[in-house]
């Protein structure tokens, strides 16, 4: 199955239309660019980490979710943090942004 065949049967599985998981994917390109600063060239060799700023921008997300503040955050949960950051850092860290695939892309959820 190619990606196109993938991206019709799962958007039609999620009910909705193929623009707007195109439109989803595309997007989830351009997150994983800005969360791993890296371009689209296939340089995957190496692993890479997730940026200072993305980091910074999960606990100010978090931060006004829950409605702690970040140092309250950070002294209760930063350890946990660190772990889901380096776990997706080692699911994902080594992937180019030509090989992102859905299919495979399990810690982000997908849907309408």
């Amino acid at each position: 199955m190619d990606s196109d065949q993938f991206i019709c049967k799962l958007a039609s599985h999620l009910r909705i239309s193929d623009k707007l998981l195109k439109l989803l994917v595309h997007k989830g390109v351009l997150f994983f660019r800005e969360l791993f600063g890296k371009p689209g060239t296939p340089d995957s060799a190496k692993s890479v980490r997730i940026s200072k700023a993305m980091k910074s921008s999960f606990l100010l997300w978090l931060s006004e979710k829950t409605g702690w503040i970040s140092s309250e955050l950070t002294e209760r949960s930063g350890p946990e943090m660190e772990r889901l950051f380096a776990e997706i850092e080692a699911d994902l860290g080594a992937v180019s942004e030509a090989d992102l695939n859905p299919r495979y892309i399990q810690l982000f959820l997908v849907g309408p």
